[in-house]
């Protein structure tokens, strides 16, 4: 991510405050995948990818467990 964001940077201007908010951003975003997939497969016969992300997907965000553990607000 530091990574990425040194590149982005040298394009873009990013106010460090927008940073802090990427958690809620990928939170968002975890639902929205979990939704998908809980609408849109046989729950019974999905792919490997799939049957990856929704293993215990569904209590990652009701406690809180960041989709991925990075602190934004650092970078």
């Amino acid at each position: 991510m530091v990574r990425f964001l040194e590149g982005y940077r040298r394009e873009f201007q990013v106010d460090s405050e927008w940073l802090k908010h990427i958690p809620q951003f990928l939170k968002r975003r975890e639902f929205d995948l979990y939704i998908i997939i809980h609408r849109s497969f046989d729950l019974d016969d999905l792919g490997a990818w799939e049957r990856s992300f929704m293993h215990n997907r569904k209590s990652k965000p009701e406690n809180d467990v960041p989709y991925v553990d990075i602190d934004f607000g650092s970078l």
